[in-house]
């Protein structure tokens, strides 16, 4: 993160030869420059997961669009040709057929900076944050729902969000001045995200021994499981989670399933 304050303002004429002090009527405020993004490739692969909070439905196993799924009152901007007319005459109340369970395709993102082993150093860390940045800004520009998640100083697990790029801009001033440059116990992890699903769930991380991997194995629920390793080492091995060995001297397009 490069902090930029301001001190003072000057207003030069045309050809800036002379120079004129000019009042600063707000006190001075740091300013973030955000990393330049690397390019992600979105492949939507990932099924979507049920999730009762998602006003979005699928049709249950076997894709049979004709299986009713729950009947509901009928609200504003319902389509009207999902009304159940023979109940909505009998009991006069317009009702809504639901053909499936609802589901969501969120995109879990977990960043974890340590600065152990020869992967901690400055240019391993500003390779995870142009990639910790990359991604969510992906996923905004493609329309895709994602959590954002780091370890606080406090050891407080944080989480955000971000439907537009220009909300993207205050969460990294917080990652910034709050994220953890240690190892993230399992257990809180296990904690935050045990029993929920995600279409896919990606962790970026210059840890060389990839301390939280058979957490993310294990203990994790997603169709889509991946491991964006910043560190000059070997990669680890795994059966169940897409590994993806970064340089931080070469970033590749990083390809997103979701």
């Amino acid at each position: 993160a490069l902090h930029i304050t301001p001190v003072r303002v000057r207003g030069y004429d045309p050809l800036l030869l002379t120079a004129v002090r000019l009042r600063m009527d707000t006190a001075a405020t740091d300013i973030i420059i955000l990393p330049r993004p690397v390019p992600v490739e979105i492949i939507r692969a990932a099924l979507p997961v049920p999730s009762s909070d998602s006003d979005r439905y699928a049709p249950r196993p076997g894709d049979d669009p004709s299986e009713i799924y729950q009947i509901r009152e009928s609200q504003p901007g319902d389509p009207v040709s999902r009304i159940h007319w023979k109940l909505t005459a009998r009991t006069g109340t317009p009702y809504l057929k639901e053909l499936g369970c609802p589901v969501e395709s969120c995109c879990l993102l977990l960043v974890q900076a340590v600065r152990d082993g020869q992967s901690g150093d400055m240019q391993h860390l500003e390779a995870l944050m142009t990639l910790a940045y990359s991604l969510p800004l992906a996923l905004v520009r493609a329309g895709e729902p994602f959590l954002l998640a780091w370890m606080d100083t406090d050891g407080t697990l944080r989480q955000r969000t971000a439907d537009h790029e220009a909300a993207l801009a205050p969460i990294f001033r917080e990652i910034f001045s709050s994220i953890r440059t240690d190892g993230i116990p399992g257990d809180v992890l296990s904690g935050h995200f045990a029993g929920r699903a995600y279409s896919s769930a990606v962790l970026v991380t210059n840890d060389e021994a990839c301390t939280l991997l058979p957490l993310w194995e294990q203990s994790l629920s997603a169709n889509e499981k991946a491991c964006i390793l910043v560190t000059q080492e070997e990669a680890v091995v795994s059966d169940t989670v897409r590994l993806v060995p970064v340089s931080p001297d070469n970033i590749p397009c990083i390809h997103l399933i979701v």
